[in-house]
């Protein structure tokens, strides 16, 4: 060995110069790279195919070339920088636009999640509304008109509503949005457009509804469910059909309108479509994936759809009773802070009340100026949907309700709520029960 061979030449006193004494150190130095280099070779497992060929050639008894072994070194050099950069995993669609419960949804990226709302709205009112409703009634459920009972019980509603409030709220104006246009009139004027479609046109309320009984479910729910699109705006990014721009240019591609052979992948599914525009003398030329994916579930029977609208659901209604319990127990469990007959609910499934106005209940509430007035409430389940809520869009003296996480406002009460001027929370017990 080369070490060996300095030994001896050191122990017989040959004199070496200093240069000449530095090139075989270097030597020695290199050499031992090379084998040092040679054993990460052997030893290595990764996925490199240079590696890996040379580390095969090593294991049968070959050598390799200094130009390999520099091509090798360099290799393992880039593997091991990289290891040591952890990648940062972004954020899906629908961690962005759901939150977490533990920063209380305050990091939802609201731009993200009303884009997805706007669009997952216009798309089912584009489905129902147009010839398209057909192909979405392949299980339990299908695009339908509602049962009397169902219409019935709305026209209660609204005439009830319209009995309720006060003549100055009913003359406010509002603005709503029908048929793609926004129209504006008054408060009492659009009571009456309701009752008078529901007893007239009830075709003006179809939705996903059971086939046979035609009663109203929680699927029409589906329009404004951002978690449920984007569980399948995920899964086509994934697949890489919406293109390699902003997360709000996916979601236009996701929605957007194309021929149907660039959307459905499924030889069954073409040959049902084609099934349907025969059997209705109609003909489909585009479709959305957003319109696919749903068709898809649809033949599942919506098992999708219904597990996400059911949890966000579920958090609204247990919110709801948990607000109506509170307004009924005083400290003194034989007494009531808000007596039952003064809660009017429109929470029944479909009522148009809550779906339109955005009105979950009427109270009867004294206000903070000692006026006896029924006040139109939502209830949502954090801070951030309530600053956000429908109701708040009209000025009709509505409130919206929310169990605070505000240490001071939780001194006067467990529950505050947002008004028509927005942006400032306000204790429900101090200016509504007078309690504190």
């Amino acid at each position: 060995m080369l070490i060996f061979s300095i030994y001896n030449i050191m122990a017989k006193k040959i004199r070496l110069s200093e240069s000449e004494l530095v090139y075989l150190i270097n030597k020695v130095i290199t050499e031992s790279d090379v084998y040092s280099l040679q054993d990460q070779i052997l030893t290595y497992q990764g996925d490199n195919k240079n590696l890996l060929k040379m580390s095969n050639i090593l294991l049968n008894g070959g050598t390799l070339s200094n130009s390999a072994l520099e091509t090798a070194k360099l290799e393992l050099e880039k593997e091991e920088t990289t290891k040591k950069i952890v990648p940062v995993k972004e954020k899906t669609f629908k961690d962005e636009v759901r939150g977490t419960w533990e920063n209380n949804w305050r990091d939802k990226n609201y731009k993200l999640m009303d884009e997805i709302t706007s669009k997952g709205e216009k798309t089912y009112k584009n489905i129902k509304n147009s010839d398209k409703k057909f192909l979405f009634s392949l299980g339990d459920y299908e695009f339908s008109t509602p049962n009397q009972n169902w219409i019935d019980e709305n026209i209660k509603s609204l005439l009830l509503l319209k009995e309720k409030m006060s003549d100055e709220d009913l003359s406010k104006e509002i603005s709503l949005i029908f048929d793609k246009k926004t129209y504006a009139q008054k408060f009492s004027s659009w009571i009456d457009f309701l009752i008078d479609r529901l007893k007239t046109n009830s075709d003006f309320f179809t939705s996903i509804l059971k086939k046979e009984t035609k009663e109203w479910t929680i699927l029409p729910k589906i329009d404004t469910n951002y978690t449920n699109w984007a569980i399948w705006i995920d899964k086509l990014n994934n697949e890489n059909k919406l293109g390699g721009g902003s997360k709000i240019d996916k979601v236009g591609e996701f929605f957007k309108q194309r021929p149907i052979r660039q959307v459905v992948n499924n030889q069954e599914d073409i040959e049902h479509i084609k099934k349907i525009q025969e059997e209705k003398d109609i003909k489909y030329r585009e479709l959305s994936f957003a319109e696919y994916e749903l068709f898809k579930d649809s033949k599942d029977n919506y098992v999708q759809s219904l597990g996400s609208i059911s949890k966000t659901s579920d958090i609204g209604d247990l919110a709801e009773k948990d607000f109506i319990g509170y307004l009924k127990l005083s400290n003194n469990v034989s007494e009531y802070k808000i007596k039952p007959d003064n809660i009017i609910s429109f929470s029944s499934p479909g009522n148009q009340v809550d779906m339109v106005f955005g009105i979950d209940f009427l109270i009867l509430l004294v206000d903070k100026d000692n006026n006896e007035r029924w006040v139109p409430v939502q209830v949502k389940s954090s801070q951030g949907s309530a600053s956000k809520a429908k109701l708040l869009n009209y000025d009709i003296g509505g409130i919206s309700v929310f169990r605070t996480t505000n240490p001071e406002m939780r001194k006067y009460s467990e529950w505050s709520y947002y008004d028509f001027s927005k942006g400032v929370e306000k204790s429900f017990d101090k200016d509504f029960l007078k309690i504190n």
